[in-house]
């Protein structure tokens, strides 16, 4: 039907590592393809999944 809308989580994206959560129930999303792109994106940026603990707090959400 037209104007439907899925939901399908409300997200936050990390520009330094690629890491992505779905914030409203606090989970990483991961997968093989894309902790292959997140490598890359880290060796680009020198940041690590560690260097963001501050960051995933903000949002709420505790270490893995």
């Amino acid at each position: 039907t037209a104007g439907a809308i899925d939901y399908w989580g409300l997200f936050s994206v990390s520009s330094q590592t690629g890491d992505i959560w779905e914030i409203n129930k606090c989970e990483r999303i991961i997968f093989p393809q894309l902790q292959k792109i997140q490598q890359e994106i880290m060796k680009k940026t020198g940041a690590t999944f560690a260097s963001e603990v501050v960051q995933r707090r903000g949002l709420g959400c505790t270490d893995e």
